[in-house]
């Protein structure tokens, strides 16, 4: 795998010199094509409206809303255009017009990564960075508010937990991974008990990464003295003078971190380094203790079910369980059994024609 073709979303003419510098020193260093995304969005003006607006006025307050588009746009077009014009890179210039986050989710899927920048205290490109991780199936790097000149991704920094969402995170980092000077993946324990179990998962990780020819270290911290994750991770990238943090994002889910808190929505709205985030969707298959005899031969050797049982599999459920006197109980035109946690039917035309 590598790093060929690099999306880079600029939402303001502010910001926009800070970004595009980041992301095409990222993309020199990997010989990669950049595109610069920008979204013309009339989404404001629908929200500063309250109460009766006559048809004359509302035409007055779209064409203003169109006119500051246009000249937003071409802001953002002339920094790309003097940027990528001074750096002779290969670029891309997209303009494009919607909702921002439903646009950018699209517009990632056609790249490698998706890089945004942090530019105000609102947390509105957290909010886009969230909506690429969870949606576009393409990790994202977010910047901070001041990013990093001549970035490279030199000195990299991996959180890792042992969870399918740092793996998914470490898999597409790995052409960064492979080119950095120094690499180095960090566990975090919040017991003394835990703490060998978290030397050991480390140093697979990093005997994997060891084989792509990554310059990888190891470390383990506890956490203690009122310091969270997130602050352990960040000082950490201050020891080890990395200009990258790689993580797994929302492991725990997004709707228990904005209630509770948690390592990705913080580092998301705080963090002094970029960060590069990716997202492993839940599985689709559970598994269960493996059974005997002809249901276990039905369930598989190990025990694995899919969520969403085959039809020919119920009609053998259904008839084994009415080979041992279970009764069944008529739901609305299906008949169900319980079957652990979930209930399972046939129509009940085809129920009878087992009987």
């Amino acid at each position: 795998m590598s790093l060929k073709d690099i999306l880079v979303c600029l939402t303001s003419p502010e910001t926009a010199p800070g970004i595009l510098d980041a992301a095409v020193s990222l993309a020199r260093r990997h010989e990669a094509h950049v595109t610069a995304l920008h979204v013309s969005s009339l989404e404001w003006p629908l929200l500063a409206v309250d109460g009766f607006v006559s048809a004359d006025t509302w035409q007055l307050i779209l064409d203003e809303a169109e006119q500051l588009a246009r000249e937003k746009a071409e802001q953002i077009r002339r920094v790309f255009d003097e940027v990528t014009r001074r750096e002779n890179i290969q670029a891309e210039w997209r303009l494009e017009e919607g909702l921002v986050a439903q646009v950018l989710v699209q517009q990632a899927r056609y790249a490698d990564i998706a890089i945004l920048g942090r530019s105000d205290e609102a947390g509105t490109e957290a909010e886009l960075a969230e909506a690429v991780l969870f949606d576009a199936g393409r990790p994202v790097m977010l910047l901070p508010r001041t990013p990093p000149r001549g970035f490279g991704a030199q000195r990299v920094l991996i959180g890792w937990n042992g969870r399918r969402e740092a793996a998914r995170a470490v898999g597409d980092a790995l052409p960064l991974i492979r080119a950095a000077e120094a690499v180095r993946v960090l566990s975090v324990y919040a017991r003394p008990e835990e703490q060998a179990a978290s030397q050991v998962q480390t140093e697979n990780i990093a005997r994997h990464l060891a084989r792509h020819g990554a310059a990888v270290s190891v470390s383990t911290a506890m956490l203690g003295s009122g310091l969270l994750a997130e602050d352990v991770l960040l000082n950490a990238a201050a020891d080890l003078g990395a200009d990258l943090l790689v993580i797994g994002g929302y492991g725990h889910g997004r709707v228990r971190e904005v209630v509770l808190g948690g390592v990705t929505r913080s580092l998301l709205h705080s963090s002094t380094i970029p960060v590069l985030l990716s997202h492993c969707p839940p599985s689709i298959i559970t598994r269960r203790p493996a059974q005997s005899g002809s249901t276990a031969a039905a369930a598989g050797s190990h025990g694995v079910r899919s969520r969403r049982p085959q039809p020919g599999r119920v009609a053998a459920l259904f008839a084994q369980r009415q080979c041992r006197g279970e009764q069944s109980q008529p739901h609305g035109g299906m008949v169900t059994h319980e079957m652990g946690s979930r209930a399972t039917g046939l129509p009940r035309e085809k129920w009878r024609a087992l009987r």
